[in-house]
Order: structure tokens, then sequence, then C-alpha cells
């Protein structure tokens, strides 16, 4: 199943991304697991800083991960898994 999150962040139902493989689908889980950890707990607008982050850190202007490849998530998981042997600052 597809969840769905609007641009506050609730799930509303509709489906979001490019329909994937199975394969696909767990990468796209394992990278907002991932990022997720990066945000999560933080103050007001950590979520869209971190997407901010995450955009440059893939040289892009906007990043969905709904959107990406496998080979995409796997960069995602370790630009975050690298933030936050830091110390989780981005």
């Amino acid at each position: 199943d597809v969840v769905a999150h609007g641009d506050d962040g609730l799930a509303d139902g509709r489906p979001l991304g490019v329909p994937a493989d199975a394969a696909t689908r767990q990468a796209r889980i394992d990278a907002h697991a991932a990022f997720d950890r990066v945000w999560s707990g933080g103050a007001k607008g950590a979520r869209q800083r971190a997407y901010s982050w995450l955009a440059a850190k893939m040289g892009r202007d906007v990043v969905h991960i709904g959107e990406m490849t496998v080979a995409e998530c796997v960069e995602v998981v370790a630009h975050c898994e690298a933030l936050m042997a830091e110390g989780g600052e981005q």
C-alpha cells in the first residue's frame, strides 16, 4: 500500500510519487526511515530544512523520495547516515 502525505506531512490518502516495483518500494521505505531520523524531533521547520539539505547534497533543487530510483534511495540513506554519524546537524 502507498501511504501519502500532503504538504503538512499528514496522510491524506492520495498516493504521491511514481509507482514502483517491490525493490523500489522497499528502497523508498528505507530512505524515508533514514531521512525521518534526520529531522524528527527537531524544532518547527526542521523537516523543510532537512529537505533543503538533502536536495543540496544530491545536487537538486527539490527532492521527493516517492519519485526516486533504488540507487537514489541508497544515496539518501548514505547521506543521512553520514550526517547522523557527524552529530546530526544539517
